[in-house]
């Protein structure tokens, strides 16, 4: 969860969030999908910002959905 996180990473997500467009919100995905110790809740809530970034029209986030969609299947 946030709470994991630095301040100064917290500040920046809570940025990301506000703007709210496709860009940020994939920014804010790969803030989870980056952690150095990547749990199952990161994942999905990573997962949620790709989703909602993808929605919002941004093409990078929708192969990056496909890729862990196809990753779980697997």
């Amino acid at each position: 969860g946030m709470g994991d996180f630095p301040e100064d990473t917290i500040k920046a997500a809570e940025i990301f969030e506000r703007i709210g467009d496709g860009k940020s919100l994939r920014y804010l995905a790969h803030m989870w999908l980056h952690e150095s110790e990547l749990t199952l809740e990161d994942l999905n809530e990573a997962i949620l910002y790709l989703e909602e970034a993808d929605r919002l029209g941004n093409q990078a986030a929708g192969c990056e959905l496909i890729y862990y969609i196809i990753k779980s299947l697997l």
